[in-house]
């Protein structure tokens, strides 16, 4: 009786220490797996960024001879929008709205260019010593919008311009500025 205990504990433990080798082995071959496809990912985004000559993966860019902010990404691997090698770029020109004043809420125009159908902006608002950041929300292509119903269709007076067909316009005042831009799928 006691050599079938033994014999038991000894299967037993047997079939343990197996189980231990096998998931200890698949474990260091899933982290092997990932860290090679996080060190291609990170080589990738830093071939995109020498590229495109930025300083970070995600970059605010402002260009003043043309009046545009850019927000620049590369990413690893690249997204639908992007170029081959990870780049994006949404590029925001500020116009006269077709307000006439700060308080009609429109008396400036972001026209947003971008390479998606679906962009989240982020603005903050400043003003007399008071600051505020917005919530983010999601503008379509397409879409003219303004701070009052942010992501909403806008039904007021006539743009000063017509938007491009892959441009989003919000309309604001000056005391609101745009922090973030980013394509959502």
């Amino acid at each position: 009786m006691k050599d079938n205990k033994m014999n038991r504990f000894i299967g037993a433990s047997a079939a343990i220490a197996l189980l231990l080798v096998v998931c200890v082995t698949s474990i260091a071959w899933f982290l092997g797996r990932s860290s090679s496809a996080d060190v291609i990912a990170a080589k990738e985004v830093r071939a995109c960024m020498t590229m495109h000559h930025l300083r970070m993966a995600k970059q605010t860019v402002s260009r003043p001879q043309s009046s545009e902010l850019v927000f620049a990404s590369c990413t690893w691997p690249p997204r639908a929008w992007a170029g081959q090698d990870g780049y994006s770029e949404i590029i925001v020109t500020t116009f006269d709205g077709p307000g006439r004043s700060e308080v009609s809420d429109a008396d400036e125009a972001d026209y947003i260019r971008a390479p998606c159908q679906r962009v989240e902006l982020t603005y903050d608002f400043g003003s007399q010593g008071v600051y505020k950041f917005l919530h983010p929300f999601v503008a379509t292509v397409g879409t003219v919008t303004s701070e009052d119903h942010p992501g909403q269709q806008w039904h007021g007076a006539k743009l000063t311009q017509y938007p491009g067909r892959n441009e989003i316009v919000y309309l604001r005042n000056d005391d609101e500025g745009l922090v973030s831009a980013t394509c959502r799928a």
